[in-house]
C-alpha cells in the first residue's frame, strides 16, 4: 500500500471545513446596551447599602447594652465581690480568734499551775480552732448562704450566742470543776468575743446587761 493510500484510509470520511478568509469574517459593532439582569456588582452594592442602614441601629443597641448591664450580670459581680470580702474576713477573724483561744488556754493552764507544752498547744489550735473559726465566719458573711440578706437574723443569732455563752462561761468559772474550766472556757469565751464583734453597740450592751443580771441573781463572781 502506497503512502497516499494509507493517508486516504486514515483521514475522516466527512469533508473538512475550510477556515474563514479575511473577507468572509462578519464585521459589526458589539452590543453596548449593557446587561439586561443585575450583575454581581449590583447585588454586592445593594447588600452593602442594606448593611449600612443597619449600622446605626446596631451601634445604638450595643451602646445601650454597655451602658446598662443586665441585672443578672450585676448580681453576679456583686456576689463575687462579697464572696471575696467574706473570704478575707474569714482569714482575719480566724487567725484573731485562734490567737485569743491560745491565750485563754495558756491562762487557764497557768491558773491551775499545770505544766504544759506550748508547741503541741499551738499546733492543736491551728488544726482545730483555726479552720472551725474560719468556717463559721465565712458562713455568716458569704452571700450565697443567705444570712447576709437578713441582718436582723444575724444579730439575733449573735445576741443569743453572746448571752448563752457568757452565762455558761461564768457558771463554769464559779461552779464547774477545774478540768471543765480548762477544756471549755477558752472556746466559750472566744465565741462570746466573736459575737460581740459582730453585734452593734446596743445589742452588745443588752447582752452584757443580761449576763450581769444573771450573775447577780445567782450570786456568782466575775473574777
Amino acid at each position: 500500500m502506497s503512502r497516499k493510500t494509507r493517508k486516504a484510509a486514515s483521514s475522516p470520511s466527512h469533508p473538512t471545513k475550510e477556515p474563514y478568509t479575511l473577507h468572509e469574517i462578519p464585521l459589526k459593532q458589539p452590543d453596548r446596551s449593557g446587561p439586561s439582569q443585575p450583575t454581581l456588582f449590583d447585588l454586592a452594592a445593594e447588600r452593602e447599602a442594606e448593611l449600612r442602614k443597619q449600622i446605626p441601629q446596631y451601634e445604638a443597641k450595643r451602646a445601650k447594652k454597655s451602658a446598662q448591664p443586665s441585672t443578672s450580670d450585676a448580681k453576679i459581680a456583686i456576689d463575687t465581690e462579697q464572696s471575696d470580702d467574706a473570704l478575707l474576713t474569714a482569714l482575719i477573724y480566724g487567725f484573731t480568734l485562734t490567737s485569743v483561744h491560745i491565750t485563754l488556754d495558756i491562762l487557764t493552764w497557768h491558773q491551775y499551775a499545770q505544766e504544759m507544752q506550748y508547741w503541741p498547744l499551738v499546733t492543736r489550735n491551728l488544726k482545730s480552732t483555726l479552720p472551725m473559726s474560719m468556717l463559721l465566719v465565712y458562713v455568716f458573711h458569704a452571700p450565697f448562704f443567705g444570712l447576709t440578706r437578713f441582718e436582723w437574723l444575724r444579730q439575733v443569732l449573735f445576741f443569743c450566742a453572746a448571752v448563752g455563752c457568757g452565762v455558761y462561761a461564768v457558771y463554769l468559772c464559779n461552779e464547774g470543776p477545774f478540768l471543765a474550766v480548762m477544756k471549755r472556757v477558752p472556746p466559750v469565751v472566744t465565741m462570746v468575743l466573736w459575737a460581740m464583734l459582730e453585734m452593734g453597740p446596743g445589742m452588745c450592751a443588752g447582752a452584757v446587761g443580761i449576763v450581769v443580771t444573771t450573775v447577780l441573781w445567782r450570786g456568782w463572781s466575775l473574777y
